[in-house]
């Protein structure tokens, strides 16, 4: 089956087949300038080209929208700015918890094993002492709290300090420090 298109002034354009929507664009005016309709033989074959054409183009970009940018949290432990990427679904999958109502479901014993498990056979963190742990509320979050925990390790006995973000299911992220800005 094929389309009769005539072509017209860009606003406007007559299909033969009234069942068929109007495809202007494909429609176009002869290139010598003459002052003549053309007619342009449209087929099936065209028109679902270019359908599949378009949804090749377009498969890329749902990818792209489905990907997920995670929270920067962005914390200051003593001197040092500490700074940690976390999904929301892992923000979503953590227990909550409010202060004065209950104790934290993540007490700092069930921490401080969970850490021992994450750091065993990392030779980077051999001999790592646990220096500090807080708890912290995450950014934007009311009922979402997290422990930031500092180990320390000595290369060539000078101390290097290593950061981790514990959420309140256990799950540990490793944070990074972010050098002071030049000025």
């Amino acid at each position: 089956m094929a389309v009769l298109i005539k072509t017209r002034p860009p606003d406007s354009c007559h299909v033969s087949n009234s069942k068929l929507p109007a495809i202007a664009w494909l429609a176009h005016r002869s290139k010598r300038g003459s002052r003549h309709d053309e007619f342009k033989l449209v087929t099936w074959r065209n028109i679902m080209s270019l359908r599949w054409l378009a949804m090749v183009l377009l498969l890329p970009a749902t990818n792209s929208y489905s990907f997920e940018f995670p929270l920067e949290i962005i914390e200051y432990v003593n001197s040092a700015k500490v700074t940690a990427f976390i999904n929301e679904r892992d923000i979503d999958k953590s227990v909550s918890w409010t202060p004065f109502k209950s104790a934290p479901p993540l007490t700092i014993e069930n921490v401080t094993s969970a850490i021992q498990k994450y750091i065993a056979g990392k030779p980077e963190y051999a001999n790592a002492k646990l220096v500090e742990i807080e708890l912290r509320r995450i950014p934007h979050h009311e009922e979402q709290w997290h422990y930031m925990v500092k180990m320390q390790t000595n290369i060539n006995n000078a101390p290097h300090n290593h950061y981790f973000v514990v959420l309140m299911n256990g799950k540990i992220i490793s944070a990074l420090v972010q050098p002071e800005s030049i000025k």
